[in-house]
């Protein structure tokens, strides 16, 4: 045997080890999964190793194999990654499941997983092209890859929460957020091929040549000049394409998830100030800025109003005089301009926002109409979140309403709302110790996401039923 032939077999051997390492892990899987996309995902990483192995028998490139080796590599170490917590010791099955549905209403041909993650951080991310890329002329023939794939080809939505946030439904409401992002890429894609959208870029070039004339003319090299304007347009036009991708994000989340987003946003966004300009790469809008655009929907849809006046059982009045005490103080927080002026101070930044002021509200109407159908609408709340409430006072799930034998099954957000609205009450109890609170906020997120459960589970039952 020559020493070539020594390292192919070497490395054919290594290869053959690590696909084979892979595929006994994943037996190792308890199947306890909260859907059903965990397990299919594992069906489909064994189909990868049987194609792997096949393609390592018949290749005799060094350099191939060496590729090979390092593919599994990659392909183990991100799929462990996402299947070592996706079962429901990690995963509440409440979270997965309503993302699930979120998932099938918004984009029903893509799949979805959802993990939780070391980082403090809220994410959702198309697994599918990284895949395809590692994987399709590498490890298995491009053909024999479009068939194995075929049920994750329109995406495998990888969804991401703080594991430390893990059994905390009420915070999870922020990912409407999340679901936003995609729709605010297909408005954007739309409106920047718009003549709207270019008229408005050559207005925007227009006022940076005038707002930086004086920086432009201590610049003598012409040269250097262009670059320089240039470089500030394209900065200018980040903003405002961040603004919108931001905000519109932001509307869906509230539309999907009525207050709940928006309570949630201001638990994650006030500790962190509210009037930080947009800061380099990621030009995220100013906090206030976009808790005001969350508040506005939520307002001008009738829903701040139908929280305001929820017609509770007078053990729990209190409760309702809390909530309308939080709105209040919200209320207080995006009436303030802070934000306005700060960004009136930056003129780059000012230009953007000028621009985001016509902009924005196409962007709005677009995302409205796209979630018309899951938006969670004021009188569902007004009808059911009086019985949530005082199920969650009664240490109830608040997954139904009505006394049996007249039952009536809730949509699997209001158990998110009456949640919130609970919390805050506790929260805000100046009589209560911080031990008190801790344990009464636990037992409230545990109410909420086994309301969220029992909701979910008596859709599938009804939607079972008539079909």
């Amino acid at each position: 045997m020559t020493t070539d032939d020594l390292e192919i077999e070497t490395l054919k051997q290594r290869a053959h080890t690590l696909s084979r390492a892979l595929f006994l892990h994943l037996d190792e899987y308890i199947e306890d999964f909260p859907t059903g996309t965990p397990q299919q995902l594992i069906e489909l990483i064994k189909q990868i190793t049987i194609e792997t192995d096949k393609t390592i028998q018949i290749t005799t490139d060094l350099k191939k194999l060496g590729l090979i080796c390092r593919s599994i590599n990659t392909l183990a170490s991100a799929m462990m990654i996402l299947l070592d917590h996706a079962h429901t010791a990690q995963t509440p099955r409440g979270l997965a499941q309503f993302l699930d549905k979120l998932q099938m209403a918004l984009n029903k041909d893509s799949k979805i997983l959802v993990t939780p993650l070391a980082d403090y951080n809220y994410t959702i991310s198309n697994y599918y092209p990284g895949l395809d890329q590692l994987l399709s002329g590498t490890l298995i023939p491009e053909k024999n890859w479009e068939v194995i794939s075929e049920p994750f080809c329109n995406g495998l939505n990888v969804v991401r929460f703080p594991r430390v946030e893990r059994n905390n439904v009420l915070l999870h409401a922020i990912f409407g957020h999340e679901f936003g992002h995609p729709i605010a890429a297909e408005f954007l894609n739309t409106y920047q091929k718009s003549t709207e959208y270019s008229q408005g870029l050559t207005k925007l070039n227009e006022q940076v040549t005038i707002e930086f004339k004086s920086t432009f003319d201590l610049e003598n090299d012409k040269v250097k000049r262009t670059k320089m304007h240039s470089e500030l347009c394209t900065i200018a036009e980040e903003v405002h394409r961040r603004a919108l991708e931001e905000l519109i994000s932001d509307a869906v989340a509230v539309m999907l998830f009525g207050a709940s987003a928006l309570f949630a946003a201001a638990e994650i966004m006030i500790p962190d100030g509210l009037d930080i300009l947009p800061q380099h790469d990621d030009f995220y809008p100013p906090s206030r800025y976009r808790l005001r655009i969350m508040y506005n929907y939520l307002a001008q849809s009738g829903q701040i109003e139908a929280l305001r006046s929820l017609n509770v059982h007078n053990d729990i009045k209190p409760i309702i005089t809390a909530l309308i005490n939080y709105i209040d103080y919200i209320e207080k927080q995006v009436l303030d301009q802070s934000d306005l002026d700060t960004i009136k101070s930056h003129s780059l930044v000012k230009i953007s926002y000028d621009w985001l002021e016509q902009t924005l509200p196409r962007g709005l109407l677009y995302a409205s109409e796209t979630v018309q159908e899951y938006i969670f609408q004021a009188i569902t709340q007004t009808n059911q979140v009086p019985q949530a409430l005082h199920r969650i006072y009664l240490g109830v799930p608040p997954n139904e309403n009505g006394i049996h034998p007249n039952i009536t099954s809730v949509d699997w957000r209001t158990p998110i709302i009456a949640g919130w609205i609970y919390k805050l009450f506790v929260t805000t109890n100046k009589e209560k110790s911080w031990n008190l609170k801790r344990d009464s906020v636990a037992e409230i997120q545990a109410l909420s996401l086994k309301g969220v459960e029992d909701a979910l589970l008596r859709l599938d039952y009804s939607n079972h039923s008539l079909s």
